[in-house]
């Protein structure tokens, strides 16, 4: 995918291939990366694929975990028929990573919404003022752990203006929502995180603007 002059990687479909391959080896039933979510609250992806060919959630679940690429996912769990899962952490630094290197300057100011999209453009500098700092890793935070898969959907969705949107603004507001509980001097841990974060934000904004 390109922005400009610039190669992003796509995190969330890499995900979804990826989970879809572990599903096809479990050899359960034949599905494609259509078939994976990576908009599941609480879990990085989720499947309706048991739902959808009538078998046990469970046995699909149990048979995943037999092939399950255990430096990618941490769990594989059931909720409501549908297949839940978890990246772990090693993993999703990783593909953080690999989508802010790029070359997307997170250190200048991306062209300004025309719509007034204020909560963008203050996330941004916030991502950007924390990414200075020198943590690496993803802390234990639920709420920047959600914020960073949040802004690695901002890829995808570049062809979408309409999601496109829709993810920036949730991006925005999980930004500016992080552990609002915590202290500045322990967000000085979210260097890494945020540097992340701050750059896909800038795709985010940039693909708007463009639009």
């Amino acid at each position: 995918m390109l922005l400009g002059e610039i190669l992003l990687f796509d995190a969330h479909s890499a995900v979804k291939e990826a989970i879809a391959a572990m599903i096809n080896r479990a050899g359960i039933c034949v599905v494609s990366g259509d078939d994976i979510k990576t908009r599941a609250y609480g879990y990085e992806a989720s499947s309706a694929i048991a739902i959808a060919h009538g078998i046990d959630a469970f046995a699909v679940a149990d048979a995943i975990r037999v092939v399950i690429d255990r430096q990618m996912i941490e769990t594989v769990t059931v909720n409501n028929g549908h297949l839940c899962f978890t990246l772990t952490d090693e993993a999703l630094i990783a593909l953080a990573q690999k989508s802010a290197e790029g070359g997307i300057p997170s250190n200048i100011t991306p062209p300004p919404l025309e719509d007034a999209r204020r909560i963008e453009e203050y996330a941004y500098m916030r991502m950007r003022m924390f990414a200075r700092k020198p943590g690496r890793g993803i802390p234990h935070s639920p709420s920047i752990r959600g914020a960073l898969w949040l802004s690695l959907g901002m890829v995808e969705a570049l062809n979408d203006k309409r999601l496109l949107k829709r993810r920036l603004t949730e991006t925005a507001k999980a930004a500016i929502t992080i552990d609002d509980s915590t202290s500045f001097i322990k967000k000085e841990l979210y260097g890494e995180v945020c540097r992340c974060i701050c750059a896909m934000l800038y795709v985010g904004i940039t693909g708007v603007a463009d639009s």
